[in-house]
């Protein structure tokens, strides 16, 4: 029993050794708007991480401040520093420092052999003014040992025309220039810099800067034999912020130096992107469309950005079937959102099939699709005969129908009486219950349509074997209702009936996209039905 008491407790501290070190792996600090930023400083990055000028300018109060940033959307922290009276700590006065550190856990500390992943986003103010002596907008230091000067700042530097600096010191704290680059692509703009440093007397650096607003590369250094370690020395951190010499204050000015985040991680584990890398997304408002063989139908794109994506989506489609063509109008979205149409036309020798189209959107480097269903019908016969009991001949119209349309179609009975009947539907059907309307040659010698649940005329319309019967339908598929007109040939045209209901079983149909004859077998004949229109 002793023993299981010994080896519990050692069981448990070892999992919770794993656990700390696999959580701790990886440390974010971001702005809140809320929290004093201080302590979100403290608690993200240990003990007093921070070094301001507060004591030698109590009026302002805490340097590093809070403030919304409509550009990311999010809180960031603001780095106040004033030519008059800031100072370094109320220890140095020639110079100038407001700079947050690393302390604590040991997994944002690094020890000899360790390679260290940061990224951070910053923005210089449009009118940033470094001093030409130096000013540190990130350092990496020694904690003790040899840790007088830097080992690698990040500075921007006053000259003609201003420049950024990667700065090297060596063990005698000798300084050189790894890399330099204009400063103006970096003021008034957000960046953010991607950092991985392996630390040794032989070790490698490398840094990205890349703009937020279009994920631009503006500057890149890699150096993979650099000295990164110092004597005496067994830890190693970073530091960032605004550090700057006072010897030549004339050229300075008060500034406002944003930090929109931090994190800091020990290999193998990494940094994400604070910002989600640009790009955009295609969608089609209609996942398939149908088209009979010589007629034109379209579809609805729709670019969406992400990331702050802007420019310009040109369009492009592949997978038509031959005979087709397809347009965008417009030919390109600007701005990094917005819809337009696809036109699809088709030419009456297109094959009928089921094709699968893919939209694309190309912008740059950055490419991206989506796929839609193009069914192509035959061309519909010019004519459709039906014989008593042969059943139903259905046909699909050129496009479904979905609003208020007018349908026209040239109706021959071979006999009279007759018991036949032409009928608009949703989707095939052989049944008189599956279709909406329905206009008639009767089993007395008359024309008549169906209204609601029986058939009805405004007036008696008897017909003869062999003429032939214009009928011209105006469908209203919202309302459920429908007019039928028919002209008797070198007649003039006879209203059937006005604001008829769709048959009573189709009173809820949403869309109307086929048309059907049928010669019931009660009534020997014919019925031959031509020039079918809806439009």
């Amino acid at each position: 029993m002793e023993n299981r008491l010994i080896r519990l407790p050692l069981f448990v501290l070892f999992s919770l050794i794993l656990c700390t070190s696999s959580l701790s792996a990886q440390t974010i600090l971001t702005a809140d708007g809320q929290t004093a930023a201080y302590t979100l400083i403290n608690n993200a990055f240990g003990g007093t991480a921070e070094e301001t000028p507060d004591c030698s300018h109590p009026s302002f109060g805490p340097h590093i401040t809070q403030s919304f940033d409509t550009t990311l959307n999010k809180p960031v922290f603001n780095f106040n520093i004033h030519v008059t009276p800031d100072n370094d700590r109320c220890i140095n006065f020639d110079r100038q420092r407001l700079e947050i550190k690393t302390n604590s856990p040991s997994s944002i500390i690094a020890f000899q052999g360790d390679s260290m992943d940061s990224r951070w986003l910053f923005k210089l103010d449009s009118g940033f003014q470094p001093s030409p002596d130096f000013t540190h907008i990130h350092q990496i230091k020694a904690i003790d040992g040899n840790n007088g000067a830097p080992l690698i700042t990040l500075s921007p530097r006053s000259g003609s025309p201003n420049i950024l600096q990667i700065l090297h010191f060596d063990d005698s704290g000798v300084e050189s220039v790894l890399s330099s680059t204009n400063l103006s692509p970096f003021l008034g703009t957000w960046v953010e810099a991607h950092e991985n440093v392996t630390f040794d007397f032989t070790g490698s650096y490398s840094i990205t800067l890349t703009r937020v607003s279009d994920g631009a590369t503006l500057f890149t250094y890699s150096n993979s034999s650099l000295q990164l370690w110092r004597t005496g020395t067994t830890e190693m951190r970073g530091k960032w912020g605004i550090y700057r010499s006072l010897n030549d204050s004339s050229f300075l000015r008060d500034e406002i130096v944003l930090y929109g985040g931090f994190c800091v991680a020990k290999e193998p584990a990494t940094c994400p992107n604070f910002i989600s890398p640009q790009n955009f997304m295609v969608k089609a408002g209609q996942s398939s469309q149908t088209v009979t063989a010589g007629s034109s139908t379209s579809f609805t794109v729709t670019i969406t950005p992400s990331g702050g994506f802007s420019g310009t989506v040109s369009q492009s489609l592949s997978g038509l079937p031959s005979g087709a063509t397809g347009t965008f109008n417009p030919a390109s979205i600007s701005g990094g959102s917005g819809s337009s149409t696809l036109n699809v036309s088709t030419a009456s020798t297109t094959p009928p099939g089921t094709y699968t189209v893919t939209i694309t959107g190309t912008s740059g480097s950055l490419s991206n699709s989506t796929k839609v269903t193009l069914v192509v019908k035959p061309v519909q016969p010019q004519c459709v005969k039906g014989s008593a009991g042969n059943g139903w001949h259905n046909t699909a119209l050129a496009t479904a129908q979905t609003g208020t349309f007018t349908a026209q179609y040239d109706a021959t009975p071979s006999a009279s009486p007759l018991n036949a009947v032409v009928a608009l539907s949703h989707g095939v059907q052989t049944a008189y219950t599956g279709f909406a309307t329905l206009t008639r040659f009767n089993p007395s010698g008359d024309i008549d349509a169906r209204n609601g649940g029986t058939f009805a005329a405004a007036s008696t319309i008897p017909f003869s074997a062999g003429v032939t019967y214009h009928f011209r339908l105006v469908i209203n598929v919202p309302a459920h209702t429908y007019s039928i007109f028919v002209t008797p040939a070198g007649g003039t045209e006879i209203t059937v009936g006005t604001n008829f209901a769709f048959r009573s079983e189709q009173s809820g149909v949403p869309a109307l996209d086929e048309w059907g004859l049928n010669v019931n077998i009660s009534n020997p004949g014919s019925l031959t039905a031509c020039n079918f229109t809806a439009q």
